[in-house]
């Protein structure tokens, strides 16, 4: 799962930031600080490319300093604006409990996170504010950033939790070279192509190491994701303490605003419900904690379950075979275009990744979208392009040409009228009293925007 979360840190607070949720675990020991790595390809612009993060680096940051050179860093400087964005990621809870008897799931959620992150930076953009793209929302995508990435093991309640907490820097390079705030439009509509790139990685890790997987519904019957086949419905409770307290605040915010919050607001609720209190302890007190929260039948049964995926592991390759690939694609996007004429790439890709995680090669699987005879790239934007199907082509064109045999066909609604002739207001009506005046004096059967 991904969540994101603006981080207003000014005047410090990045500092506080750092020390409280990002150097620490989710606990308190003052000689086992969490060591976090700089990454993402603008890394290399400030020479931090995989280098531990130094505090004094984070706070450069915090305060709109380039640190390579003590410069200030984007052009602008407003007080109180976002210097983080907190993308979260967090395991299976099953992958979390599992990782208390099996280490080699923590590297593979590792790794299923750097590749999720890589992707996320595809979408990586700014706004265009000069020219004819004054006071517009047009972006240009950068495809960089830089992140601080901290791995963690455990909840707030010492739950097994694996989680990386990837910090991204409110900055980007754009074409011209210049550093500028990112738009973070396109990152955070990118969210759940980001988790289920994360979540395919590690299903196709885990079934490397051996384990077999069920999959994962909601309440609706939505498919959702997976878990490790064997960890009991019990044990995925017992150790969900933290997600309890999430879900409780969203059905407060559901009741209380009656909608479901956006991914910006389910972030919030994620630290909102944090407790500021660490409980001391070490990394082992904290490891013996955990296990001792299982009957000694039960760590037998987990200690088990290791073996034989240890065991077993090597034999299972779980990728579907070109040809189901390809029908796999096909299936995904006939449901998608049945209720959409268009839809954008990252969307048709995260939806065959979530039907069958763990099966699919993303590089593959992108060659199978564009090789599609179907399917029409639109090719805007270039990041993430809009896709719709020649079907949908034809029937435009149609459309078009019926529209253009019906062209001064009929009498005027309402030639002459004049929109907003009696409003009092000071606002600028130019744009919606065009449009009133070109329906009403039209003579055309139909009008199309």
């Amino acid at each position: 799962m991904f969540t994101c979360a603006r981080i207003k840190a000014t005047r410090g607070k990045g500092a506080d930031f750092y020390r409280q949720h990002l150097s620490c675990n989710d606990y308190f020991s003052e000689h086992e600080a969490v060591k976090g790595v700089w990454l993402g390809s603008l890394a290399d612009d400030f020479g931090l490319s995989e280098k531990l993060v130094d505090p004094s680096i984070f706070s450069a940051f915090q305060q709109n300093i380039n640190p390579a050179n003590g410069r200030k860093l984007t052009i602008r400087n407003v007080e109180n604006s976002v210097r983080f964005y907190d993308v979260q990621c967090s395991a299976q809870k099953s992958v979390s409990i599992m990782s208390l008897f099996d280490g080699r799931l923590a590297k593979a959620h590792q790794r299923a996170v750097r590749l999720a992150m890589k992707e996320m930076e595809r979408f990586a953009s700014v706004r265009l504010r000069s020219g004819i793209n004054a006071n517009t929302d047009n972006i240009e995508f950068t495809g960089n950033f830089i992140y601080a990435e901290y791995h963690h093991d455990s909840s707030r309640l010492l739950d097994p939790q694996l989680h990386t907490h990837n910090v991204i820097v409110n900055v980007t390079r754009d074409s011209s070279g210049r550093y500028k705030a990112l738009q973070s439009r396109e990152m955070v509509r990118a969210i759940r192509y980001a988790s289920k790139v994360y979540l395919n990685k590690l299903a196709e890790e885990c079934g490397l190491l051996g384990y077999d997987l069920e999959k994962k519904y909601r309440d609706k019957g939505e498919l959702v994701g997976f878990e490790i086949k064997g960890v009991s419905q019990e044990i995925l409770k017992r150790f969900s303490r933290r997600r309890e307290q999430i879900d409780a605040a969203i059905e407060h915010f559901v009741e209380t605003h009656g909608r479901q919050p956006t991914i910006d607001e389910v972030g919030r609720l994620t630290l909102l419900t944090r407790s500021r209190k660490m409980l001391t302890r070490t990394d082992a007190q904290v490891k013996s904690y955990k296990l001792s929260l299982f009957t000694e039948e039960e760590r037998a049964y987990f200690k088990n379950m290791y073996y034989r995926a240890f065991d077993r592991g090597a034999m299972f390759a779980p990728w579907l075979s070109d040809e189901a690939r390809l029908a796999a694609v096909q299936k995904v996007a006939a449901q998608l275009f049945e209720r959409e004429s268009v839809i954008t790439e990252d969307k048709l890709l995260a939806e065959v990744l979530n039907q069958n995680l763990g099966k699919l090669n993303l590089e593959e699987l992108k060659k199978d979208v564009a090789s599609l005879t179907e399917l029409v790239n639109l090719e805007e934007p270039s990041a993430n392009p809009y896709l719709t199907t020649r079907e949908h082509m034809n029937h435009e064109a149609e459309i078009l040409k019926l529209a253009r045999l019906l062209k001064d066909f009929e009498e005027p609604l309402q030639s002459g009228y004049v929109p907003f002739s009696d409003s009092q207001d000071t606002f600028d009506h130019s744009a919606q009293k065009a449009v009133i005046e070109d329906i009403l004096g039209s003579k055309n059967k139909f009008q199309i925007f």
